[in-house]
């Protein structure tokens, strides 16, 4: 979606298909989720979830303040979104159920769990919107506090990543970009994710 102000009558070029989520952003940050609509002739978008300002910026500039064991918990999570991502584009989507059931063993936290219900969402072949709104609802109803928030987080955009079909060099380097500039070294050392480019 474009970041522009837009006003009444405005006409600008969607990046997104009709049924995909998007991001509704203002001032930088995203402050809804939406899904984009076809209406006759027309484009629009529906809100399907409003975010909270305080969980973007802290998702942007959070990583400094993790604890080693929060570090590697992020970093392995990334990894094994772009593991799942790089299985799926050799073997495609529905290789992932073989997998599914050892997630919860490498994560045995709700993370584990996360991961495994938005797996068997994207290999049932629900679409964008509807995986999004699933995640939004268990990360409303399941997450304590803003780590957890941060990892639900990955986990949904890595899923829906693989859902696009999406390289996996792109979603590394979406997960670096979470962190900020100023994090960036530290995160690729933890996660392994060298320098595409």
């Amino acid at each position: 979606m474009p970041s522009v102000p837009l006003e009444e009558g405005q006409i600008f070029e969607l990046d997104t298909m009709c049924g995909e989520p998007a991001r509704v952003i203002k001032d930088g940050k995203v402050i809804a989720r939406a899904e984009v609509l076809a209406i006759e002739e027309n484009f629009g978008i529906r809100i399907t979830s409003t975010a909270d300002a305080d969980c973007e910026s802290f998702l942007l500039n959070f990583y400094s303040s993790l604890t080693e064991k929060e570090k590697d918990t992020v970093a392995g999570i990334c990894k094994e979104m772009v593991f799942l991502a790089k299985k799926s584009r050799r073997e495609g989507i529905l290789c992932l159920e073989e997998g599914a059931d050892e997630i919860q063993l490498k994560f045995p936290d709700k993370n584990g769990r996360f991961m495994y219900l938005l797996l068997h969402c994207l290999t049932e072949g629900w679409n964008p919107s509807s995986i999004s709104r699933i995640a939004d609802n268990y990360t409303r109803s399941s997450c304590a506090g803003e780590f957890e928030r941060l990892c639900f987080s990955i986990i949904e955009e890595g899923i829906l990543s693989i859902q696009a079909g999406d390289s996996p060099r792109i979603m590394q380097e979406r997960f670096v970009s979470l962190f900020g500039i100023e994090n960036e070294k530290d995160f690729r050392e933890q996660t392994g994710f060298a320098e595409n480019w």
